[in-house]
């Protein structure tokens, strides 16, 4: 299977600066009360007091917000998952105020009868065409195939200004992926010159493109994988810092405390980035990893 994630190599703490680039970290608090469980041990019923406590749903809340000018300000929204009641209500606000919504859904939303759908269908702004939905990766209900794209897991905030609203996440824009599974959530504000912000947008430019190569204003059934790939190396190349070594990693460290990798790649540069890392721990040294699948 091909899923694209992105990857990143980062140094940081909650609340903290890089010239351009501040980051701030949040977590789920899955901590739930039932006789003979353990706290970590919680059911959809607790959902609404987690999700409180974590605290995510008011930030991104907060974050949408922002967009406030329908001439200035856009939203970029992927998600694999998108249930959130909360957030689709905060986000179909702003469709209806006009602001240019732009989001990139799995295929299993195709339809209307959910979030995804709906926003399409029912949160456009005066002009009827603002917000706009895709829908990424092959029909799961055939026994044949299997997903291609999309596991992209980010949501970005222009407001015009220079400094760009940017969360990424491990978890979900799901009821559950923001209260009661143990994920994080990375906050920042960065320029829109930074190498940081013009990988994102390379992504979702790669993303429209593998859905709709001759730029006709209409979405194919199916995405294109390396139509994806072709794009996303060509935009980075010449774009951003990357170049299909892995020096590249090192300076944007160097400059940003960041270094953005995604995929699917045609170069194998998240493999190679992970492994020379992995290689440079020396005895006493330690490794660190959370991983879902």
């Amino acid at each position: 299977m091909h899923l694209p994630r992105f990857i990143w190599l980062v140094l940081f703490t909650a609340n903290i600066s890089f010239g351009s680039i501040v980051f701030d970290l949040m977590h789920t608090r899955p901590e739930c009360h039932h006789s003979g469980k353990p706290t970590t041990w919680c059911t959809f019923d607790d959902v609404a007091t987690a999700a409180l406590k974590a605290g995510m749903e008011k930030r991104v809340g907060q974050m949408l917000e922002d967009a406030e000018d329908p001439e200035q300000s856009r939203i970029a929204i992927a998600y694999f998952s998108f249930s959130n009641e909360a957030v689709f209500k905060k986000l179909c606000e702003r469709g209806k105020a006009g602001i240019p919504i732009e989001g990139f859904f799995d295929v299993s939303y195709r339809g209307g009868a959910k979030h995804p759908g709906k926003l399409a269908k029912e949160c456009q702004g005066p002009s009827g065409d603002n917000v706009q939905v895709h829908f990424l990766g092959l029909d799961r209900s055939d026994p044949g195939n299997e997903w291609r794209l999309h596991h992209n897991k980010f949501l970005i905030v222009d407001t015009g200004a220079d400094t760009l609203k940017i969360n990424f996440s491990s978890g979900n824009l799901s009821q559950s992926g923001l209260s009661i599974h143990f994920d994080h959530w990375v906050m920042l504000e960065a320029s829109r010159k930074t190498n940081l912000a013009r990988q994102h947008e390379c992504v979702i430019q790669s993303m429209q493109k593998a859905l709709d190569p001759n730029d006709s204003g209409e979405d194919a059934e199916e995405d294109d994988p390396d139509l994806y790939r072709s794009s996303l190396e060509k935009c980075l190349k010449k774009n951003t810092l990357w170049d299909k070594g892995t020096e590249w990693v090192e300076d944007a460290l160097k400059k940003e405390k960041i270094a953005p990798l995604f995929s699917p790649d045609p170069d194998d540069r998240v493999y190679k980035v992970l492994a020379e890392n992995i290689d440079q721990v020396v005895k006493g040294g330690k490794i660190y990893g959370a991983i879902q699948h």
